[in-house]
């Protein structure tokens, strides 16, 4: 119903949620799939569109793995799916403790994280670093405005990533 895209702003997401915590894991090998096939097509929306290194992916994605902006605005600038479906990989090292697993795909983690790191922008009043051109997808910042800056869902994907990125490299 939706062109047949793969809406990853949160419908991919939910999907996968319960494989991990059901005991199916295998059920996320698509999902997996997909996000390393994002991270090589999405090196180009990070470099072309917020002159980042890293690779990142919006709210849609398609059969030939598209990561720049699809539909309006509204929905099409969030930046945050790629970031988001990455830390399902770390769910699946949590839960397997797979160990290969992690480092076959820390790669995607990192890249995720490494976006973040030349794409955040310094907020102007208190200075925080936060995602900007954002927005909390299918919420209206304002009656009438629907792109922000920082918004909460953002700020905890982030964190969640470079957590992750940073947790993985001090095992190592």
């Amino acid at each position: 119903p939706w062109g047949i895209k793969y809406t990853i702003n949160i419908n991919t997401e939910m999907n996968y949620w319960p494989s991990e915590v059901t005991g199916l894991p295998e059920m996320s090998g698509p999902l997996f799939e997909m996000l390393r096939d994002l991270s090589v097509t999405g090196k180009a929306s990070a470099s072309q569109m917020y002159h980042a290194r890293g690779w990142n992916a919006h709210h849609n994605t398609d059969l030939w793995r598209i990561t720049g902006p699809v539909d309006g605005g509204f929905y099409g600038m969030w930046p945050m799916g790629g970031a988001w479906l990455s830390t399902h990989l770390w769910q699946h090292f949590l839960y397997s403790g797979d160990k290969s697993f992690l480092e076959k795909n820390f790669d995607i983690l990192k890249g995720a994280a490494l976006y973040f790191v030349d794409a955040l922008q310094e907020e102007p009043e208190h200075h925080y670093l936060v995602v900007a051109p954002s927005m909390s997808p299918e919420h209206q910042y304002m009656n009438g405005v629907e792109l922000s800056a920082g918004t909460t869902m953002d700020n905890q994907i982030v964190f969640d990533v470079f957590s992750q990125v940073r947790s993985e490299e001090r095992r190592v």
